[in-house]
């Protein structure tokens, strides 16, 4: 006999809403000083300490860039090539090639990317050997950079093929295929067929996901403590930067 549906969420609630909902609680009480060490009462002093300080508002701009062009490009290139090539990529070794990123994890991800897209990494030695540069140093930075390129192409590495896996699943989900047919019977070229139907029908189905992705992009801590540069740092190493800092009239702010 099946469980009434009205268990699974009590389950859901007790294991996943209420754990966050509690931690968001405390981080709350914690930054207008009812908790914690540096409680002694009801202050707003650190709200304004970071609302004054330009650096937070730097700081989530930032995570949110980064990760709008990390879910843009991995979600674009994705869409493309399940329209382009649908049945490609779901046999043989591009179909296989597809699951190998998600079975790396974010840090492993991240020192994979500093070996070797650093001045001193795999690539800047290749290149040095083939003759293109005539010192390492003549390399283009692509970690610590000033554009962050090289947080962004390891999120989108381990993006794309996600994307991939979820659009080409949307594809056939949809009857995407039928469509495309339906508008070529009708006198649609094929390249139209794809921009105009296809593109269109499943990016509405995978925005959702898109979004989800990007908070998820905006919010890793990983990737850009490994890549990224001391200013500015994205929102979650600011906030573990602030958690770990002697001043303990940072914790409150780190709370916020």
């Amino acid at each position: 006999m099946k469980k009434p549906r009205s268990y699974w969420l009590i389950l859901f609630l007790v294991l996943a809403v209420l754990p966050l909902l509690a931690g968001m609680i405390f981080a709350l009480l914690y930054s207008i000083g009812l908790v914690g060490v540096l409680g002694k009462g009801f202050t707003l002093e650190h709200w304004g300490n970071v609302l004054g300080d330009g650096e937070a508002f730097v700081s989530i701009g930032y995570s949110l860039l980064l990760g709008v062009l990390s879910i843009g490009i991995s979600g674009g290139m994705a869409l493309w090539l399940v329209v382009q090539y649908p049945k490609r990529l779901s046999t043989g070794w591009p179909g296989l090639a597809r699951f190998l990123p998600l079975c790396i994890p974010p840090i492993a991800a991240g020192f994979f990317s500093f070996q070797y897209l650093g001045r001193s990494g795999w690539l800047s030695r290749t290149a040095l050997n083939l003759g293109l540069i005539s010192d390492q140093q003549q390399f283009p930075e692509l970690i610590q950079d000033e554009y962050s390129i090289g947080i962004i192409l390891t999120h989108v590495m381990l993006a794309l093929p996600f994307f991939l896996l979820l659009i080409g699943s949307l594809y056939n989900r949809l009857g995407v295929p039928v469509l495309l047919l339906q508008a070529q019977s009708l006198g649609a070229s094929t390249s139209i067929a794809r921009r105009k139907i296809a593109m269109p029908v499943l990016l509405k189905a995978a925005f959702p996901t898109f979004v989800l992705y990007t908070l998820f992009v905006t919010g890793a801590y990983e990737i850009p403590l490994l890549l990224g540069r001391q200013s500015p740092q994205m929102v979650s190493v600011l906030t573990v930067r602030y958690l770990r800092h002697y001043d303990l009239q940072l914790i409150p702010q780190a709370y916020i």
